[in-house]
């Protein structure tokens, strides 16, 4: 699944799914502070303006945006942590 994402085997992986209104801004943000950590995103939301949050907090090669799945349980195996910041 990482390899399928675009993430590679040696990096810390913070997985979000949902709605990307519910509290992606604030995910991106904090895993912009946090060296190392990559965000795969699973949403079928669209990313265009959360990719400009991720270019504006200079992290937008740390998160990784992938389309909603309905296999979404083949993600959290690969994943380190699950992150639902859900301020909405």
């Amino acid at each position: 699944t990482r390899a399928a994402a675009g993430v590679p085997d040696d990096r810390f992986v913070a997985l979000y799914v949902g709605d990307l209104k519910k509290g992606a801004a604030a995910a991106i943000r904090a895993a912009a502070r946090v060296p190392g950590v990559t965000l795969l995103l699973l949403s079928a939301s669209d990313p265009a303006p959360y990719r400009a949050v991720a270019a504006a907090e200079g992290a937008a090669d740390r998160v990784i945006f992938h389309p909603h799945s309905t296999r979404v349980q083949e993600f959290f195996g690969p994943a380190n942590a699950f992150v639902l910041p859900a301020l909405y």
